[in-house]
């Protein structure tokens, strides 16, 4: 399209977007400077139809007032198009230009788009005639409303919305409301309220609460130590009050005192916590004076006692009822201490022991009639022991025959060489004196040392002047088990001995306790030459 071309030279036609090709789709230069297909005129055919660029959405319309349509407002935005070549041209269906729209039909409003070719587009929407709706309804507190449409949109004409209360609150107003034409609810003038018809509630209250009293007191201070009830209100927090009784700083014996708690909302409803307070006597009565075990000294086997009766004293301030298992100046016999007990209760059964024992204190051991003498036996023979027999040793008391009791040693069956067995006897009463017959046993050894073996004499020939001799030493034993001590002559195995002269060989052993045993032989020197 800017210069002439050349011979063979080939061109090619396109169309725009949209556009269809009505020809050749390409020329060929010619020798003659003409181009192929010179006859075929190419054109380019409009595909597309316009577009709608803007089109209104449905829409609703409300009834005019008292009526059952509502006038053609004819305010909507006015479709706008556009096409691939030129303006289009737009109309609008009749229904766009009635004067009303009536309920419970949908009109159906449409735009056509046109262009030069004939192609067209349409934008289409509908028109629907609705009654006036109502606005939202708000609750108040604890109200609620029913469905739950009523509190998130507006509703339509007719439609119904009922209150109810949250538990424990009461309806004060209507119980419905019912959407009206012109957009309002029934009964405008009528402030529904719920109003609180239910008292607070505790949610914890302390049980019954029993003190001790103070220590030797008749009263119990208040320790204020139990736990505060709390309440709760189904609208708010509750005030809560304590009654005086409450504070007071001490609760007696023999009193209940009530203490209550008020919850009060702001309604003025109200509900109490009511407990009591009582003082137990846990404490028993005090003794006083209590007399101390004794024991009397005398002679007679009977014997009046007298003491001094106890005294007791309760925290209550009054008198405790006491008794007791023997009274003063009761009459006592030897024998064991007698458990004497006074026991004081209190009114509130609490009670206290004074005890004490009374004895009357024997004052004269038992008596041994006989009593072996220290006994001294030997050795049995070959042995380091003996056995011995005795005469059993009597006694007698003022109060009876009393008991005997031997030491384990009186029960041995030997009785050995080094060893002193003392052995005792003991006599005790019922009043526990106790009186002792004490001997003792020794064994001596009066048996001299065995001679076990012992050299014979002996002859020694030699041919010599002298000859040394030899010979097994002699073996001595004891009864005692120990060692014995040997003496020897001077003439040990082994010494030399000379001819013609016999020489006497001895050994003497000795025990521990002195006895003595001996061996004796001769040798003998016999000279051959």
């Amino acid at each position: 399209m800017e210069r002439q071309l050349d011979y063979k030279s080939q061109c090619f036609y396109f169309c725009d977007n949209e556009f269809q090709l009505r020809g050749v789709s390409s020329k060929t230069c010619q020798a003659d400077g003409t181009w192929s297909d010179h006859s075929v005129q190419n054109t380019c055919i409009d595909i597309e139809p316009p577009e709608f660029i803007t089109c209104p959405g449905d829409i609703s319309l409300p009834t005019d007032l008292n009526e059952n349509f509502a006038t053609n407002p004819a305010n909507w935005d006015q479709p706008e198009a556009r096409d691939n070549d030129g303006e289009p041209v737009i109309e609008a269906s009749l229904s766009a230009t009635q004067q009303r729209f009536y309920l419970d039909e949908v009109t159906v409003i449409t735009y056509t788009a046109r262009d030069e070719t004939g192609l067209e587009n349409t934008c289409t929407f509908s028109v629907t005639v609705k009654a006036k709706t109502c606005p939202i309804l708000i609750a108040e507190t604890h109200t609620r409303i029913a469905p739950p449409d009523c509190m998130e949109r507006q509703l339509d004409y007719k439609s119904q919305c009922f209150y109810e209360c949250d538990c424990g609150f009461h309806l004060r107003g209507v119980c419905s409301r019912t959407c009206q034409a012109d957009g309002t609810w029934s009964d405008p003038s009528v402030q529904n309220t719920c109003i609180d018809i239910e008292p607070p509630e505790f949610i914890t209250c302390p049980g019954d609460i029993s003190l001790p009293t103070d220590l030797n007191e008749n009263f119990a201070t208040n320790p204020a130590n139990w736990n505060q009830p709390e309440a709760r209100d189904n609208d708010g927090e509750p005030v809560i009050e304590a009654s005086l009784s409450a504070t007071q700083q001490r609760f007696y014996l023999d009193e209940v005192t009530v203490i209550t708690y008020t919850a009060r909302d702001e309604t003025g409803l109200e509900n109490t916590c009511t407990f009591s307070v009582t003082v137990k006597d846990e404490e028993p009565p005090q003794v006083i004076n209590c007399p101390n075990s004794m024991a009397v000294k005398t002679n007679n086997r009977l014997a009046v006692v007298h003491w001094e009766e106890p005294v007791f004293q309760d925290n209550s301030g009054r008198d405790a009822s006491v008794i007791s298992n023997r009274p003063s100046g009761s009459t006592f016999f030897f024998g064991q201490p007698e458990s004497i007990w006074y026991i004081a209760e209190d009114q509130a059964g609490n009670t206290a022991r004074c005890e004490f024992t009374v004895s009357e204190e024997d004052l004269e051991p038992p008596e041994f009639l006989t009593c072996p003498e220290d006994i001294v036996l030997p050795a049995n023979l070959h042995e380091n022991f003996t056995t011995t027999t005795w005469d059993r040793p009597e006694a007698r008391d003022n109060l009876g025959t009393p008991t005997i009791e031997a030491s384990t040693s009186a029960a041995k069956e030997r009785f050995y060489l080094d060893e002193v067995i003392v052995v005792t006897y003991t006599a005790r009463d019922r009043s526990g004196l106790q009186t002792t017959c004490t001997f003792s046993i020794t064994v001596t050894d009066e048996e001299p040392p065995q001679v076990v073996s012992c050299p014979g004499s002996m002859v020694i020939k030699t041919k010599g002047s002298s000859e040394i001799v030899h010979w097994e030493e002699p073996v001595f034993q004891d009864n005692s088990g120990k060692e014995v001590t040997v003496i020897n002559s001077d003439l040990p195995s082994g010494f030399t001995f000379f001819c013609g002269l016999m020489e006497t060989v001895y050994y003497i052993a000795e025990d521990q306790a002195g006895n003595k045993a001996i061996c004796e032989f001769t040798v003998d020197v016999d000279c051959m030459n």
